[in-house]
């Protein structure tokens, strides 16, 4: 049975409460159209935003009064109640990258007593020994049941047809059964890296905020990583000159043959 386009909005609206009484934080569009198709499902209405004539699912939450969100070219959509629209204006607009030194600091699992912290003096991240000096903003990463609780989380939100939906994330080999669904089924991945990306940023921007640290210092336009035509070029020409069976024992990135001098 079919909907009409109030219809469509309630479920919307009904979708939004449920996540967000559960997370408290901005909510991917990925995963709200997905709540909300189960939403539907259970009230017996298939849920297409094309049949009500909005060219996709971004369309039809533009069209809502009662929520905010932020279309992040690249990535996904970003979506809060509209009375915690200031939620977002916090987050990196536009095509944006976490520099890779935070997000290995905040994702990556300590050894020993080695701490983390971002050097004010040289404008990086280091890697210190406990009582070294001031000037050093301490990062604590993200611990491995926190991020793996994040993959229970996902997995919760997973329609139905997803290989993650009957996997047991209670055991031991969790981060490990989870990583070879990732590995193997392309969509889920997608749908996991843009989630990832969004709490990562979400981590690391409520700690630039708390020790005020600029949003520039932890991330970048994601266009700088561009390869520029002509490297393609010269790439290219390298590459014609290379043996095949050599081109196939190729294991060093590509970026470093056209990386330009400082």
């Amino acid at each position: 049975m079919n909907i009409d386009t109030q219809g469509a909005r309630e479920i919307v609206r009904a979708a939004l409460q449920e996540e967000w009484a559960r997370v408290h934080r901005p909510i991917l569009g990925t995963h709200l159209k997905i709540k909300v198709s189960e939403i539907a499902q259970r009230a017996g209405f298939e849920f297409d935003e094309k049949s009500l004539g909005f060219p996709g699912f971004k369309e039809l939450l533009s069209s809502c009064d009662f929520l905010a969100l932020d279309v992040r070219s690249g990535t996904d959509i970003l979506i809060v109640p509209s009375e915690k629209g200031e939620l977002l204006r916090g987050t990196p607009t536009g095509r944006m990258k976490v520099k890779k030194e935070f997000w290995d600091a905040f994702l990556r699992f300590p050894r020993g007593d080695t701490l983390v912290g971002y050097d004010t003096a040289t404008n990086t991240v280091i890697h210190f020994p406990p009582l070294l000096g001031s000037g050093i903003i301490p990062i604590t990463p993200i611990t491995k049941e926190e991020q793996l609780e994040w993959r229970r989380a996902f997995a919760a939100k997973e329609p139905p047809t997803s290989p993650l939906t009957n996997l047991d994330l209670g055991r031991d080999d969790a981060w490990e059964k989870f990583s070879h669904v990732i590995q193997r089924t392309v969509d889920v991945r997608k749908r996991w890296n843009a989630e990832k990306l969004a709490l990562v940023t979400e981590a690391i921007r409520q700690w630039a905020s708390a020790n005020n640290v600029p949003e520039s210092v932890w991330h970048e336009p994601l266009e700088a990583h561009n390869v520029a035509p002509d490297a393609r070029r010269q790439l290219y020409r390298i590459l014609d000159k290379i043996p095949i069976e050599s081109l196939l024992a190729l294991k060093i990135p590509l970026g470093w043959l056209v990386r330009e001098k400082p």
